[in-house]
């Protein structure tokens, strides 16, 4: 679910029908209603940021958006090329995500695509035996990060890396560091943190704070999950869906 569905989604819930759900055909996902802006995108946006915040308090994790750079020499084997992720790990937490990567090949970044083996496999690519070339996307398996095709030439990695849940920057970005199925009980906590800014419409404020429950059991749930996936997989790196093994 990106942030523009999201807002759409809050707003259903508080009794708002979204642009999108009338029959305007040229109302965008998470477009504010004229008829009724408050709360607006700016307060949806924030509380969505906020319930993030709250589940990264609840488990103890500092959120650390450093810029990480790896320093790749020139490759000349078929197939991408595997970056080992354990030294990513710092003082602030095991890594939960890669948020962003970039190829920079000494003068400029190329932003680089978030794929899988699966994804490669179901276009038919011949991944194994590709070529060396100019990297154009990036792979994240357990602890391992691949780049796809492998640098013919030397160039820095450049990773924005996250260890805490974190809130969707742009409309067209959603939670990294967290399933999909989730996302909805995340919702209901952002419901919660909007309440409090509705001091000024009681009756809004009323329909949020009435998911309390539902936030409640929400945030026990997203904290179960997540820890269970650092147990399991350190760094619980999330950029990936399937885990297809190499042959």
């Amino acid at each position: 679910m990106t942030r523009a569905e999201m807002r759409d989604w809050i707003r259903r819930m508080l009794g708002i029908i979204p642009p999108v759900d009338t029959s305007d055909t040229s109302a965008l996902p998470g477009q504010e209603p004229t008829q009724q802006p408050y709360p607006t995108n700016a307060l949806i946006d924030q509380a969505i940021e906020n319930a993030a915040r709250h589940i990264n308090l609840s488990l103890g994790i500092i959120v650390d958006t450093t810029v990480r750079q790896i320093s790749v020499a020139a490759q000349t084997a078929d197939g991408p090329y595997r970056i080992g992720l354990d030294s990513l790990q710092t003082g602030s937490g095991s890594v939960w995500g890669v948020r962003e990567a970039f190829w920079n090949n000494g003068s400029s970044d190329s932003p680089l695509t978030p794929a899988s083996f699966h994804d490669l496999n179901r276009d038919g690519e011949a991944w194994t035996d590709t070529k060396a070339g100019t990297p154009t996307k990036f792979i994240v398996e357990g602890l391992s990060l691949y780049l796809y095709p492998a640098p013919s030439a030397a160039g820095t990695l450049k990773l924005r890396c996250s260890t805490g849940l974190m809130g969707p920057r742009l409309d067209s970005e959603g939670f990294v560091g967290l399933p999909d199925e989730l996302h909805t009980e995340l919702l209901y906590i952002a419901l919660v943190e909007l309440a409090v800014t509705l001091a000024g419409d009681v009756e809004m404020a009323q329909r949020a704070r009435g998911f309390s429950d539902r936030a409640a059991s929400g945030i026990d749930l997203i904290a179960r999950t997540l820890n269970s996936a650092n147990d399991r997989y350190q760094p619980g790196i999330t950029t990936i869906t399937y885990r297809h093994r190499r042959r």
